[in-house]
């Protein structure tokens, strides 16, 4: 009979289930920080992201790759089909002759995709499928020691040391969801990590979770923006004192709504910086010290598509450092707003991005059939708002559930919601508004801002 690891860790002791969360950190540690790590983050960190040789830089590996992947079944044939001349001297013309790739056709071809050779130290990977299209593949560990290279980078470059300690707030369920007694958090000792649950967060617990950052003296704070503006709405409504003197707050996995970064700043008084990464290493995006968001052009080559005449575009990526699993223009389904006189003032070269937008499915289809994305400004004017979702049924009304704050006057910042709603869908659609004590996420422990039925 198989083992049901979860139901065996639920009824464990707080302290073996301490002691099982730090040995998977250990191996977790091993295999990501070795010593191929160290040297991969030394090369990462000596490239030169000041100068726009670094294009050059990408469009060497991105030749490199596209030679490489005539080992692929699939991308050989692709490559012979499109006429891509791998020598030529325009290569991004070149790779740009080939179609955008849809996640739907890479499952569907993932075995002829695939690259497998014996001497290859390959890790199984799993995307969350969020939306329910998760995608499993193979990384090297060379593309996963590049990957938290560059990850590391952007930490450091805010003043983040490998040796911080970080409150973590992501979607593992490490207390089990029946325990109600608390602790609501384990230690990832290797790690140094406190991973604190985010099923737990609630007003009659939330005093427990910060006197444990404030007993820790933790000053790096990382996780869903759902998670921790959630905790953040809780500690602003009862006032309480975070004296650990947070520095550092990193986020990700999410979209970061305006709303939640207003609230997770002033409840930890420290600056949220935001993040954009992907499993499949088909784009990253890091923000700056100076609140930008840049494109880590050395570390995948990323597109940007117009969807229409205004400044957002498709998110269209290409990896070339997991050889393992090739991919090229990979709809990433995420959108980003560019602002083409946008500058800054830091020493980075990097394309910037104006506003990580989010998922493409992440809109509303209108009586006429017109699809509205890029909903998250609606809730750009809500101050006192803690999470927010939009759920439609049909395309004829949508609900919008709110979890208010204390503060929040209903009819006040209900008048609000409704007038910004409006500008952006319109007068036929009806609009409805459900208040509620909490938003179910997803079993990743996501917040999804659009939850529909009918795309």
């Amino acid at each position: 009979m198989k083992l049901n690891k979860e139901k065996i860790y639920e009824k464990l002791p707080v302290f073996l289930q301490n002691y099982l969360v730090s040995y998977a950190g250990k191996k977790i540690m091993k295999r990501r920080y070795d010593t191929g790590f160290s040297d991969k983050f030394k090369e990462v960190m000596n490239r030169d992201l000041t100068s726009h040789k670094i294009y050059d830089f990408q469009k060497e590996r991105v030749r490199a790759h596209l030679k490489y992947s005539m080992n692929s079944p699939y991308w050989a044939r692709k490559i012979k089909q499109y006429n891509v001349n791998i020598e030529a001297d325009n290569i991004i013309q070149e790779l740009e002759k080939l179609p955008i790739l849809t996640k739907e056709e890479v499952k569907e071809n993932k075995n002829e995709i695939s690259i497998s050779e014996e001497d290859q130290n390959l890790i199984d990977i799993q995307t969350s499928g969020s939306t329910g299209a998760s995608l499993k593949f193979e990384q090297t560990k060379e593309f996963e020691h590049e990957q938290w290279a560059v990850w590391w980078r952007y930490r450091q470059s805010l003043g983040i040391k490998f040796n911080e300690l970080c409150g973590y707030f992501g979607g593992k369920i490490i207390v089990p969801i029946r325990n109600h007694q608390g602790p609501y958090w384990r230690f990832n000792k290797p790690g140094n990590q406190i991973m604190f649950s985010t099923y737990h967060i609630k007003s009659s617990t939330c005093e427990e979770y910060v006197k444990v950052i404030n007993k820790k003296e933790i000053r790096w704070l990382h996780g869903y923006p759902s998670a921790l503006a959630l905790l953040a709405g809780y500690i602003v409504e009862q006032n309480l004192s975070v004296t650990s003197k947070i520095k550092f707050i990193t986020i990700g996995s999410e979209g970061l709504q305006n709303f939640q970064k207003e609230l997770i700043e002033k409840a930890f008084g420290a600056q949220v910086y935001q993040h954009y990464g992907l499993a499949e290493g088909v784009a990253n995006i890091s923000e700056c010290h100076l609140g930008k968001l840049h494109v880590d052009e050395d570390f995948s080559y990323t597109e940007f598509v117009p969807l229409d005449n205004s400044n957002t575009y498709k998110l269209i990526g290409t990896n070339f450092a997991n050889k393992a699993f090739p991919l090229f223009r990979y709809d990433t389904n995420d959108v980003v707003t560019i602002n083409p006189e946008d500058v800054c003032e830091c020493e980075n070269k990097g394309r910037i991005v104006e506003e990580i937008d989010g998922r493409r499915d992440d809109y509303v289809i209108l009586p006429n059939e017109r699809r509205i994305g890029r909903l998250s400004h609606i809730f750009k004017a809500n101050t006192y708002i803690k999470e927010a979702q939009i759920v439609q049924n049909n395309n004829k009304e949508i609900l919008i559930k709110v979890v208010r704050m204390q503060e929040y006057e209903e009819f006040k910042e209900e008048e609000v919601l409704i007038k910004q709603a409006r500008k952006w869908l319109g007068e036929e659609i009806k609009i409805n508004i459900e208040y509620v004590n909490e938003i179910k996420k997803t079993k990743n422990g996501k917040l999804r801002l659009v939850v529909s039925e009918i795309t």
